[in-house]
C-alpha cells in the first residue's frame, strides 16, 4: 500500500503538473472574467490530466497487465467524472472565499489551482483503489489448500443458516457430505430453515431421511441470520463447531486451511481473499469492517465473513444477544474478551449463482448501524462496571 501510495503521489504530481499547465495556458492566452469561464478552462484540464492519470495508475501505479476494457474504463470514467465535479466544486468554493486569486493574475490562478489539486488528490487515491484498480477487477482466484491430511479425529458440529435456498441447499450439503465424509471422522451438519417460503424445508428434510448425520431445525417464522446461527450453535455437540452460508459462495473443501491450527487456537477464522460481489457490497463490506474495528478494538480482517471455527464449549459459556447481522461482531468480540486465542486464514470466494441476498437493503443496513450502537453502549458500560 505505501509503494502504491507513493507511486500514486508521483503520477497525482505529474497530473497536477498537466492539470496546472493547461489551465495556466488557457487563462494567459484567454483571460477568465468569470466563474463559468474558470470552470470550463478547470474542466478541460482535469480531462487532459485524468486521461494521464488512467494510463500512468492502470499500468505502473496498480501494476495492471490486463488489457483494457470497456468496463474498466467506464468505471475510471465515473470517478474521473465525479473527481471533475468535485474539483469544480471545490474551485467554485475557494474563488468564491477568494475572488482576488480567482480573476487575478495567471500566478494568482496558479496559486488557487494549486490549493485545490491538494485538496482533491487524497480523495482521489481512495476512489481509484477502491472502485477501479482493486475492487473492480475480475480475477480467478487459486489458493492452495492448507496442509492437513489424513483424517481429523475430533469432532466437528458444522452449522448451515438457510433462508430462502431451495436453488442452493441441495448443491451444498452434498458438497459437505461428499468432503467431510473423507476427511472427518465425527461430524454433524446442523442445517436450521429459517422461515423459508420456498421448498427448502422440503429439500433439507429429504436429505437428512437419507443421511442421519445432517439434522434439520425449523423456524417457523424468519428471525434472522443471527438468531440461526444462536439455534445451531447451542444444537452443537461436537468439539468444535464451523458455521457457513448456505447460498454456494464458499466451497467445504477449504476447511482445510483451518483445521490444520485447531491443535495451536481455539478459533480459525476464514476471511474472503478475493470478495467475489457485487460493487456495492464490497463497499459496504469495506465500510462496515472499519466502523467495527473502531467501535470494538478487533483485530479481524473480514468479520462477517461466514466461514469460521470455534471451540463449542465457548457457545455453553457466553450468552448471545444480537439476533441481526450484528451477531458475526459479537462472536468475534465476546470470543476475544473472553480471553480464547484465534489465528486468521485466507479462503475462497465464489460468485453468487442463484438466488437473492439481503444483505444490502437499506432496511437491513440501518438495522445493523441501530444495533451496532446499542451494543457497542451495552458492551462499553459492561467492561467499566466488570
Amino acid at each position: 500500500m505505501i509503494k502504491k501510495l507513493s507511486r500514486f503521489a508521483l503520477v497525482g504530481g505529474l497530473n497536477t503538473g498537466i492539470d496546472i499547465a493547461v489551465i495556466t495556458l488557457l487563462s494567459w492566452l484567454f483571460p477568465a472574467h468569470n466563474l463559468y469561464q474558470l470552470l470550463v478552462y478547470n474542466t478541460l484540464s482535469c480531462t487532459v490530466a485524468a486521461t494521464n492519470s488512467f494510463f500512468c495508475n492502470k499500468f505502473w501505479t496498480f501494476a495492471e497487465k490486463t488489457p483494457i476494457t470497456w468496463k474498466q474504463t467506464g468505471k475510471f470514467a465515473v470517478v474521473a467524472f465525479g473527481g471533475m465535479i468535485l474539483n469544480n466544486a471545490v474551485l467554485s468554493l475557494f474563488s468564491t472565499a477568494l475572488p482576488q486569486l480567482a480573476y487575478g493574475s495567471v500566478w494568482d490562478t496558479l496559486g488557487l489551482k494549486v490549493a485545490v489539486a491538494v485538496t482533491c488528490m487524497l480523495l482521489s487515491f481512495v476512489a481509484m483503489s477502491l472502485l477501479v484498480f482493486t475492487l473492480g477487477k475480475d480475477r480467478p482466484v487459486s489458493i492452495p489448500q492448507g496442509q492437513f491430511s489424513g483424517r481429523f479425529n475430533r469432532g466437528l458440529s458444522i452449522i448451515l443458516p438457510a433462508y430462502n435456498e431451495e436453488a442452493n441447499i441441495g448443491k451444498t450439503l452434498q458438497e459437505a457430505i461428499a468432503y467431510l465424509s473423507q476427511v472427518v471422522t465425527d461430524y454433524e451438519i446442523i442445517v436450521v430453515n429459517d422461515g423459508s417460503k420456498d421448498r427448502t424445508y422440503e429439500f433439507v428434510k429429504c436429505i437428512a431421511h437419507t443421511f442421519p448425520r445432517v439434522k434439520l431445525i425449523n423456524h417457523q417464522v424468519n428471525m434472522g441470520c443471527g438468531a440461526a446461527l444462536v439455534t445451531g450453535f447451542k444444537a452443537a455437540t461436537k468439539e468444535f463447531s464451523f458455521y457457513m452460508d448456505s447460498d454456494g459462495q464458499f466451497n467445504i473443501a477449504d476447511i482445510a486451511r483451518l483445521l490444520p491450527y485447531t491443535s495451536d487456537y481455539d478459533g480459525v477464522f476464514g476471511y474472503r481473499a478475493h470478495r467475489q460481489d457485487t460493487l456495492v457490497r464490497k463497499l459496504n463490506a469495506w465500510g462496515w469492517n472499519r466502523v467495527v474495528r473502531f467501535f470494538f478494538h478487533i483485530p479481524i480482517k473480514d468479520v462477517d465473513c461466514a466461514f469460521k471455527l470455534f471451540k463449542t464449549e465457548y457457545f455453553r459459556k457466553v450468552t448471545l444477544e444480537a439476533k441481526g447481522t450484528m451477531l458475526l461482531t459479537e462472536l468475534v468480540f465476546k470470543f476475544d474478551r473472553a480471553g480464547y486465542s484465534f489465528t486468521q486464514v485466507p479462503v475462497r470466494h465464489f460468485p453468487r449463482t442463484e438466488g437473492k441476498s439481503t444483505g444490502s437493503r437499506p432496511g437491513v443496513i440501518l438495522k445493523a448501524f441501530t444495533e451496532m450502537f446499542a451494543c457497542a453502549s451495552r458492551w462499553s458500560q459492561e467492561e467499566l462496571t466488570a
